[in-house]
C-alpha cells in the first residue's frame, strides 16, 4: 500500500476532524435528496465504523448507464487508487465481498483493500471499496461484514430517494391532468385558455399567469390569468408578447433572473421593468405543431425547482388540447359554389371568345383521355440487395492487431480480413499447460502412494486444464478472420482502430457475393393490391441513371412497415440480367407493369380514391 493510505495522513486525521457519530452525518445520510449526496454521508459513516480504514470510495451506476461511475470518495478531496479499483471490480465481478491483502514482514497485521458490491433487487448497482492500514488478519472478515450490513441500509436509502423521485413526477402529472379536465369541460378556446392560465396561477402561487400563440408572424396573449380581455394595443400584452418570442426563438426555456451561461434576455428584462416581478418563467409550449405556444409566468420570488417541472409537465400536456382547441374554433369559408357558377357563366355567356375556344380544346382533350389506354405502372422506391449477406463476427474479446481489407474491398475465398492480437490466448494457454503439468505430476504421486483421493483430484484438475487449452487452441485457430466465400466487403474497417478492443459477438465485417442480387421495393399501401407475383418492371438507379434493368416480382410480403411516415409493403423482385457495375445498397425507381387501363384513369384515382376515403370518414 502506498504511503498516502497510512493512518496518519489519510483515515485517522479524517476520524479525528470528523467523528461518525455526529448528528451532521447522520442527518445527510437520511435528508439526502440525490444518490452521489447520500453516498458521501454513508462512506464518512462507514469509514469512520472501520479503525483501520485510511481510503474509501463508492461507486454506483447511473440511471442511464449500466457502467458503474464514483460517486463518492473519502476522506472528501482524495481520489481512489488502482488498488481500491481492482478490488472494486473483482467484487463486482463475483457479486460477493472480496478481500486483496498485501504480503508484509509483519504476519498478524496486513495491508488490504476490501470490497462488496451493493445489490438492488438481485442486481450489482454499486460497489463500496475500503483500503485498510495495519489491520489484524482476524479483522478482516469482520470489515466485510460490516459493509455488508452497511449496505443493506444504502440500498433502502437509494430506494427511498428513487420513491420520492416518482412521487414527484406522479405529482406533477396529477396537476397537469387536473388542468386537463378543466381545459376540456369548456366547448372555446378562449375560455379554455383562460381557465388554464388561472388555475395554474392559483397553483403555483404566481403573480400572474399568460398564455400565447402564433405563428412564424409573431405571439398573440390569448390569455391572462385572472382577466377576460387581453387587447394587443395595450403595452403590458405587447411586453409578453416579446417576451414568449424570445423564448421560442430560442426553442427553450427561459428564466429571470437568468444563469450565469444563459446570456441576455432583454424581452423579459422589459417586462421585469413594466411589472416590478422581477422572477419571469416561459416555457414553450409542447405539441403545438405548425403553430407555436409559449406560457408565462411572473411572481416576486424565484421560483423553485419543483415548480419549474410542474410548469414543464404543463406546457408539455396541455399544449396538445389548446391547439386542438383553437382550430375547431376557426372558421371556414364556403364560395366554391359561386366560383363554380361564375366560371360556368363565362364561357356559355356571349361574348368570350377566347373562354370558349379554351373550352372546346379542353372538351377534346377530356375525350382523347377518356378513350385513349397506356400501360399503368405501380412506381415505388427500389434499393438492391445481395441475396447473401455473411456476418463475420469477433470469436472473442480481445484487440485489433493487423487489418487487411475494409468495407468496398473485393476479396477472395478465404482471404485474410483482419487479424486479433492472441497474445494473451498463448499466455493463458502456457499458463494452463504448466497447471496440466503440474496436475499430472500430483496424481503420479497419488498414485505412487496408493492416495485415491488425490489421484482422481488430480485426474479432474487435468480433465478441467485439457479443457481451457482446447478452448484456448479453438480461440487461437479464429484469431485470424478469412473471407468465407469470393464477394464484396459491404460494412468494416478495422485501419482505423488498431489496438482497439473488440467484444466477442461484435460483427466487424459484412460480406456479400457480387453476382446475385434481388430487387427490394417498398410498394405504397394503396397500390400493393395491384402487384402480384411473376409481374414484370424495369429499374433506374441513381448511380446508374442511363442504364434499365428489367426484373420479374417474386414475391409480396403481407406485412406492411412505415417507411418515412408511409405505410409500404415489401416486394421481392429477381434481375433477369446482372452488370459488373451493380453494387449491393444501389437504390432507384422501379416501375412495374400491371396492365393496360385508360389513360384519364391512370392519372386520376389517386384523387379518386382519396374522395371516396373522406367520403366515407364524414358520411354518417
Amino acid at each position: 500500500m502506498e504511503a498516502a493510505d497510512r493512518p496518519a495522513e489519510g483515515g485517522a486525521e479524517a476520524r479525528g476532524s470528523v467523528s461518525y457519530l455526529t448528528p451532521a452525518l447522520w442527518t445527510r445520510l437520511l435528508e439526502a435528496s440525490a444518490p452521489g449526496e447520500l453516498a458521501h454521508a454513508w462512506l464518512a459513516l462507514q469509514c469512520g465504523m472501520i479503525e483501520h480504514a485510511v481510503r474509501g470510495v463508492v461507486a454506483l451506476a447511473a440511471s442511464s448507464a449500466q457502467s458503474l461511475a464514483p460517486a463518492a470518495y473519502w476522506p472528501e478531496g482524495r481520489s481512489g487508487t488502482p488498488e481500491l479499483a481492482a478490488a472494486a471490480e473483482a467484487a463486482v465481478e463475483q457479486a460477493q465481498g472480496v478481500i486483496h491483502a498485501a504480503p508484509g514482514p509483519d504476519v498478524a497485521r496486513v495491508d488490504a483493500h476490501v470490497a462488496f458490491p451493493i445489490l438492488v433487487d438481485g442486481r450489482v448497482q454499486g460497489v463500496v471499496a475500503i483500503a485498510l492500514a495495519g489491520c489484524p488478519r482476524d479483522q478482516l472478515q469482520g470489515v466485510v461484514h460490516r459493509l455488508q450490513w452497511g449496505s443493506g441500509q444504502l440500498e433502502a436509502a437509494l430506494r427511498r430517494i428513487d420513491a420520492r423521485t416518482s412521487r414527484a413526477a406522479l405529482d406533477r402529472i396529477g396537476a397537469a391532468l387536473d388542468l386537463v379536465t378543466a381545459a376540456v369541460s369548456l366547448e372555446h378556446f378562449e375560455e379554455a385558455a383562460i381557465t388554464v392560465a388561472t388555475t395554474l396561477a392559483s397553483r403555483v402561487g404566481a403573480v400572474r399567469v399568460s398564455l400565447g400563440v402564433g405563428d412564424a408572424s409573431g405571439v398573440e396573449v390569448v390569455a391572462i390569468s385572472g382577466r377576460t380581455d387581453s387587447n394587443p394595443r395595450t403595452q403590458l400584452v405587447r411586453r409578453i408578447a416579446a417576451a414568449m418570442q424570445e423564448s421560442l426563438e430560442r426553442g427553450a426555456p427561459v428564466e429571470l433572473p437568468a444563469p450565469e451561461a444563459a446570456g441576455p434576455c432583454r424581452a423579459h428584462e422589459e417586462l421585469a421593468q413594466e411589472t416590478r416581478n422581477p422572477c419571469l418563467l416561459t416555457l414553450p409550449l409542447g405539441g403545438a405543431g405548425s403553430s407555436r405556444g409559449a406560457l408565462t409566468l411572473e411572481g416576486k420570488q424565484p421560483f423553485p425547482p419543483e415548480t419549474v417541472a410542474l410548469c414543464r409537465t404543463v406546457a408539455q400536456v396541455v399544449g396538445p388540447l389548446l391547439e386542438a382547441r383553437r382550430r375547431e374554433d376557426r372558421s371556414v369559408v364556403r364560395h366554391i359554389a359561386d366560383e363554380v357558377a361564375q366560371h360556368v357563366a363565362t364561357v356559355v355567356g356571349p361574348e368570350r371568345t377566347a373562354a370558349k375556344v379554351a373550352a372546346g380544346m379542353l372538351a377534346v382533350l377530356l375525350y382523347f383521355l377518356a378513350v385513349a389506354r397506356g400501360d399503368y405502372r405501380v412506381d415505388a422506391d427500389t434499393v438492391l440487395e445481395a441475396s447473401v449477406q455473411r456476418v463475420i463476427a469477433a470469436p472473442f474479446d480481445g484487440y485489433v492487431a493487423e487489418s487487411a481489407r475494409r468495407a468496398g474491398d473485393r476479396v477472395a475465398n478465404g482471404e485474410l480480413l483482419a487479424r486479433l492480437d492472441d497474445r494473451e490466448l498463448r499466455l493463458d494457454r502456457l499458463r494452463w499447460e504448466r497447471e496440466r503439468a503440474r496436475a499430472l505430476k500430483q496424481m503420479q504421486q497419488g498414485r505412487a502412494a496408493g492416495d485415491r483421493v488425490q489421484t482422481e483430484l488430480s485426474r479432474a484438475q487435468v480433465d478441467q486444464t485439457e479443457a481451457q487449452i482446447a478452448l484456448l487452441n479453438e480461440h487461437l485457430g479464429r484469431a485470424e478472420l478469412r473471407a468465407p466465400f469470393a464477394g464484396l466487403v459491404l460494412e468494416g474497417d478495422l485501419s482505423q482502430s488498431l489496438g482497439a478492443p473488440v467484444r466477442r459477438g461484435e460483427t466487424l465485417f459484412q460480406i456479400a457475393p457480387l453476382d446475385d442480387y434481388r430487387v427490394i421495393l417498398q410498394v405504397d399501401e394503396r397500390d400493393v393490391a395491384d402487384v402480384a407475383a411473376a409481374q414484370r418492371g424495369a429499374l433506374q438507379l441513381n448511380s446508374l441513371p442511363g442504364e434499365r434493368f428489367e426484373f420479374e416480382v417474386v414475391e409480396v410480403t403481407p406485412v406492411a412497415s412505415t417507411v418515412e411516415g408511409r405505410n409500404s409493403f415489401r416486394v421481392e423482385g429477381r434481375l433477369e440480367k446482372g452488370s459488373p457495375r451493380l453494387r449491393p445498397g444501389m437504390e432507384g425507381i422501379a416501375k412495374v407493369v400491371v396492365d393496360r387501363r385508360h389513360l384519364v384513369w391512370i392519372w386520376t384515382h389517386a384523387l379518386f380514391d382519396w374522395l371516396r376515403l373522406e367520403l366515407w370518414k364524414w358520411l354518417p
